[in-house]
């Protein structure tokens, strides 16, 4: 397995969690085409206008950036919740909600 995520519906919106991608296997575009094909779901499938993921930005600022590249915005607003074990390893540890409005659902027409 070169990457994985998890992709799930809320009732305003579609979460995109757990992105990772082996690190042999980075630099290729697999994170890309995860992200975008979860996108695509949430879109065309689920009829959603908005997806949200959490981003570790107060450690990771290249995280934030990878995000914001493809069209995600910060918005100051953190999780309130976070795995102890994590938060134990790294204090200070804070994940930010990142969001981004997705087009409106493509329609497939034939002529």
């Amino acid at each position: 397995m070169a990457g994985k995520t998890s992709l799930l519906p809320d009732a305003a919106c579609a979460y995109l969690g757990l992105l990772s991608v082996r690190p042999d296997m980075q630099g290729f575009g697999i994170a890309s085409d995860l992200l975008a094909e979860g996108e695509r779901i949430a879109r065309d499938d689920w009829r959603r206008s908005l997806m949200r993921i959490t981003v570790i930005t107060t450690h990771r600022p290249e995280l934030a950036a990878f995000y914001e590249r493809r069209g995600y915005r910060r918005t100051g607003r953190f999780k309130p919740s976070f795995d102890r074990k994590q938060v134990l390893l790294v204090p200070g540890l804070k994940p930010e909600w990142m969001e981004k409005l997705l087009a409106p659902p493509r329609i497939e027409t034939t002529i």
